[in-house]
């Protein structure tokens, strides 16, 4: 057995400290949302804390985890892959060898780095 926190409404003001907390984060989508990108993702990331996906291999989500090395997929409705990825995550946090993401693959998700984004598509928009 191992130790299992699941938080519920936690304020957006905490969640960094939460995330910053965990061990490993968890992201399900089933198979109709696969070319979602959740914003949650965007903060496990930002937290530079492994992913656990439940979600469409060929999906936007796994793609961007496996482009930035962020997480682990497994495909919906894969419960016995679901047990071996959790298991094997589990291990390695116990052992000191889970891999968080590296710093490198955060940078394009910052807060700051987003905002200077939107601020440029406006001003584009504004000025046409």
């Amino acid at each position: 057995s191992f130790p299992l926190r699941v938080e519920r409404d936690v304020p957006h003001a905490q969640l960094p400290q939460r995330l910053a907390e965990a061990d490993i984060c968890f992201l399900s989508l089933e198979e109709e949302a696969a070319r979602q990108l959740p914003a949650k993702l965007y903060e496990y990331m930002a937290a530079c804390r492994p992913t656990l996906a439940v979600v469409p291999p060929e999906g936007a989500a796994a793609r961007l985890l496996r482009e930035t090395r962020s997480g682990r997929v497994v495909a919906p409705g894969d419960d016995e892959g679901l047990r071996r990825t959790l298991l094997d995550m589990v291990a390695c946090a116990r052992e000191g060898r889970l891999e968080s993401p590296p710093p490198e693959a955060r940078e394009p998700f910052r807060r700051d780095r987003l905002v200077e984004q939107m601020a440029a598509v406006l001003e584009k928009v504004r000025r046409k």
